[in-house]
């Protein structure tokens, strides 16, 4: 349960980090990302050990292999924003500019 807390605020100061266009904050998201990846890597790994039954091996996927691939996303867009802010593509003086250019503008 306290995993999930730490969770939950890794990820808002990671929403306020690129509201405010800070790629340190937006680096706390991205280590604690590669930290949770590896820790249920070595989890999975420890339980691949083993002799998993049918209710383990139903539920796997769902506990090891999803939340892998979603911080794998998360750390996709996190490091696409950083590269941006870096390069000047994305601030706050620019970010009009760029609402404008993507395909789906409202």
């Amino acid at each position: 349960m306290i995993l999930c807390g730490v969770h939950i605020c890794i990820n808002m100061l990671v929403i306020y980090g690129t509201s405010i266009y800070n790629i340190y904050v937006v680096g706390v998201g991205m280590v604690y990302g590669v930290v949770h990846v590896i820790f249920t890597l070595v989890i999975a790994a420890e339980l691949a050990r083993g002799e998993p039954n049918q209710e383990e091996r139903k539920y796997y996927y769902v506990y090891y292999i999803f939340p892998i691939v979603w911080v794998m996303v998360n750390l996709y867009w996190q490091l696409l924003f950083i590269w941006e802010v870096k390069r000047g593509i994305m601030s706050k003086e620019t970010y009009l500019r760029e609402k404008y250019s993507c395909c789906c503008h409202v």
